[in-house]
């Protein structure tokens, strides 16, 4: 290991003496950390690839693969408090076979992940957990090809099944409803109608005992209400990347491609974002056919 250090050290001297005149040293050192950590982001996709945790590459000339990526851009912020982004380009270059497909330079995947560390208390309605994957060619205007968004009551999952907010019927999402609010003015008038007839030992008693007690099932409702989440696919967006980076061949289906782009390590599995996407794409798993297998 020293000796590495060592053609290491040696290595930046002589690139600092060459381009002195060119940039600060610790202009150039700074560049040189840069393009080491994209590098290694490179790695690291393709350690991940290797891995094939989904067993989705079986069929995919995988040489071919690593030659044609790499990350030139990747951003993660991560927070006490919980938040964190990440941001990265992985960059398909192209080939002989993606040139012949129409591709001139190169094809992108544009990861973005975010998650929120605390629930906003200013009103908005922003996801808790967000992931997208949009795609773009020759350096062109990106479009989206995979999103998926979580609203949770919290900083973790709810250990209650999600809802998937585009099958969620009208009227499912009402814990505060209409009906809980009038629910509510009637408590209140038949408190203060026992206040005014009752007692002191009474006010301070009998009626906080009642209500507590009236409202024990909806505390313990609301305490852990199940997650909610939108998650797609564009087909259109999917074919056209498999196309421009001729990789359809080597996908056996639609959901060999689909785990293809999960397998990219630029999401965290806390939210149960995989099975979201697998159920908003491909259906809810048949729960008749799971009881029988058990």
């Amino acid at each position: 290991m020293t000796s590495l250090r060592q053609g290491i050290r040696a290595s930046l001297k002589q690139l600092l003496d060459e381009h002195e005149n060119e940039e600060t040293p610790a202009e150039l050192l700074a560049m040189v950390q840069q393009e080491a950590r994209l590098m290694q982001e490179t790695e690291l996709v393709k350690d991940a690839l290797r891995a094939d945790p989904f067993e989705c590459l079986k069929g995919t000339n995988v040489d071919r693969l690593y030659k044609l990526l790499q990350v030139p851009d990747c951003h993660k912020v991560y927070t006490k408090a919980g938040y964190c982004n990440i941001s990265a380009v992985c960059q398909f270059n192209a080939d002989v076979k993606m040139k012949t497909r129409g591709t001139n330079s190169c094809v992108e995947l544009h990861f973005h992940y975010e998650r929120h560390g605390e629930i906003p208390i200013d009103g908005s309605d922003a996801p808790t957990v967000a992931y997208y994957i949009d795609l773009s060619r020759d350096n062109g205007p990106c479009e989206r090809l995979l999103w998926v968004q979580v609203y949770a009551a919290g900083q973790s999952p709810s250990n209650k099944p999600a809802v998937n907010m585009m099958d969620a019927e009208d009227g499912e999402w009402e814990d505060m409803s209409d009906d809980d609010g009038e629910k509510d003015e009637e408590d209140v008038v038949k408190l203060g109608k026992r206040i005014r007839e009752g007692t002191i030992t009474e006010k301070r008693e009998e009626p906080e005992l009642e209500m507590k007690n009236a409202s024990d099932d909806d505390d313990q409702e609301m305490e852990n209400p199940p997650d909610r989440f939108i998650a797609g696919i564009d087909p259109e967006v999917l074919a056209r990347f498999l196309q421009w980076t001729a990789l359809g061949k080597d996908m056996d289906d639609d959901l060999a491609s689909f785990y293809f782009l999960m397998t990219f390590p630029y999401y965290e599995h806390e939210f149960h974002l995989l099975d979201y996407l697998l159920e908003a794409v491909f259906g809810a798993p048949d729960e008749e056919g799971e009881d029988q297998e058990h």
